[in-house]
């Protein structure tokens, strides 16, 4: 975005905002009543880095609700705060009442300069208190007060979300106070830090953004990784290596051509796209549990077991933090097999039952373990050893069976016979179910039927 004087803000605004349908349904309420109406916060942000928002915010000097309701049928986000949302021609609109404030007493109460100011449609006022236009036009993401920030810690989560999307960087004064208040973040309603996280993990270079004070306060102990050695030449320890895992997992999806996916993405990425930010959770966990079984042996070190000590330690973050079954379930299945290729790669030979094995127990999540492997070895000091011709002949071996071998479940079995609904557990069931029919464990309908009960009580 090019730096704007006040003068040329004030029109481009209203060039665009005449563009947005809600806009003219607000004036014409607002005229109506003959209220102020001002549009706030990320509304403003978004347009002056010339996207169209989704999401809309106004503030009214009114009661929200009532405002609400005459654009459609409101819900609440904040009762006490008069604050609702309506869903008006596609748009999500947020709707504040002032209550009696004025409207910079508002902006004061913001989390970040670049959402702390606002346009009075009407009247073509501008409001710039903290200037947020500077900030905006300087990439930097700078708390408006450090009371903000305590009133409200899921701001912290927020703030480096919100770096990471626009790629700003985080004023020195700002990231100091988001690692100095981070053990608040966990005060915060444990839905809204899920939702955080499966947003800042949706995006891509995430591992520029993890700071480990910060996320340590979300899943405790993760900063104690530091102590840890990693790799034979211990060159890293296993929290540089859990953020560099990350790292390379967003590397590999950015450049496929240069790993053993590159044959297969086109029927990878469908896979990749749905579950990479619980891809990227496990990158950045998966050796969590090395916190509680590093003994040193002889001389050397040793981590036995720590891919169940993990599963254990995260499915208590995931519960605490209101994962999904389904979320903690894909998660702890990632932590817990992430060494399988790799013990596998050791072996002289990757042979036909072994190939058959890994996929009977992991179906379609066979894709996620390859990346998650992968990127770990990228991450490590250790040479891969064998891991590429490893990973090349299992989705070989995945993809060739596929075409092959007719499909002896389908999802309207899971419908008729299990009475589960369509979701993510049904490809995770067939694709289990279809393993063990081509390893010649079943070989009849009914068996797979029985197979699939057991696999869905227990998956």
């Amino acid at each position: 975005m090019g730096t704007k004087s006040e003068k040329r803000i004030k029109p481009y605004l209203n060039r665009r905002l005449d563009k947005l349908a809600p806009i003219i349904r607000i004036k014409e309420i607002a005229e109506e009543k003959g209220i102020g109406v001002y549009l706030v916060g990320g509304s403003i942000r978004d347009i002056l880095m010339g996207e169209t928002p989704q999401d809309i915010d106004i503030a009214v000097q009114d009661a929200g609700e009532d405002f609400a309701r005459n654009l459609g049928h409101p819900f609440a986000l904040k009762k006490t705060m008069d604050e609702y949302r309506v869903i008006y021609k596609g748009y999500n609109i947020d709707v504040l009442g002032l209550g009696g404030k004025d409207i910079e007493e508002d902006l004061k109460r913001r989390d970040f300069t670049i959402n702390s100011m606002a346009l009075n449609i009407q009247h073509n006022n501008f409001y710039d208190p903290f200037n947020g236009i500077k900030d905006l036009e300087e990439g930097i993401i700078r708390m408006v007060d450090e009371k903000n920030i305590e009133d409200d810690p899921i701001r912290i989560l927020r703030g480096i979300r919100l770096a990471l999307a626009l790629r700003f960087s985080i004023e020195e004064n700002t990231l100091k106070k988001f690692k100095e208040s981070a053990e608040i973040i966990r005060k915060s309603a444990p839905e809204r830090i899920h939702q955080e996280l499966l947003i800042f993990f949706s995006l891509s270079n995430t591992g520029d953004y993890i700071y480990p004070e910060i996320f340590s306060a979300i899943f405790p102990g993760f900063k104690e990784l530091k102590r840890i050695p990693q790799g034979k030449k211990a060159i890293v320890n296993v929290l540089e290596h859990s953020i560099l895992t990350v790292k390379m997992i967003d590397n590999i999806i950015e450049h496929p051509q240069d790993s053993p996916f590159s044959h297969y993405w086109r029927k990878i990425f469908p896979y990749i796209k749905k579950n990479a930010p619980l891809i990227r959770i496990a990158g950045l966990l998966h050796d969590i549990g090395k916190s509680t079984t590093m003994k040193v042996y002889k001389g050397k070190i040793h981590f036995y077991g720590h891919e169940d000590a993990g599963v254990q330690i995260f499915t208590q973050y995931g519960k605490d933090l209101k994962f999904s079954k389904e979320e903690i379930q894909f998660i702890t299945r990632l932590i817990r097999n992430h060494m399988w290729l790799h013990l596998l790669a050791t072996q002289p030979d990757f042979t036909e039952r072994s190939k058959r094995r890994i996929i009977f127990k992991l179906g379609e999540d066979v894709i996620g373990i390859g990346l998650l492997s992968w990127a770990d070895a990228l991450a490590s000091n250790d040479e891969p050893n064998n891991l590429n011709k490893t990973i090349e002949e299992l989705f070989e071996y995945y993809y060739a069976s596929k075409n092959k071998i007719k499909q002896i479940l389908m999802g309207r079995d899971l419908i008729k016979h299990l009475h589960l609904k369509p979701g993510e557990e049904f490809g995770k069931i067939i694709a289990r179910v279809q393993a063990a029919y081509e390893e010649g464990e079943i070989s009849t309908k009914e068996e797979a039927i029985k197979l699939a009960k057991k696999i869905a009580k227990g998956a």
